[in-house]
């Protein structure tokens, strides 16, 4: 059986609307983010890089624009039994 590598990563990234009670020129950008990372076994030689490039990601945002509402979550899946 053949085995499509997939990526050992994934995110999504949502900005969030303005508050009805809230002028635009005085709220904060809100952004909401999830990496998710697949921790299962056949994946073991591509973590450490998928980690790099998520704190890569997560600076950039943070970066972009200091003073936004910033919200980041790591979500990471294996199999059972896995260590």
């Amino acid at each position: 059986m053949h085995r499509i590598a997939a990526p050992a990563f994934a995110f999504a990234l949502a900005t969030l609307p303005l508050s009805a009670g809230f002028s635009s020129a005085i709220a904060k950008p809100a952004v909401e983010v999830a990496f998710v990372l697949d921790t299962t076994g056949s994946m073991g030689g591509l973590i450490e890089g998928a980690k790099r490039r998520i704190w890569s990601i997560a600076t950039a945002i943070v970066d972009s624009d200091p003073d936004a509402d910033i919200r980041m979550g790591p979500v990471a899946y294996r199999d059972i039994g896995d260590d």
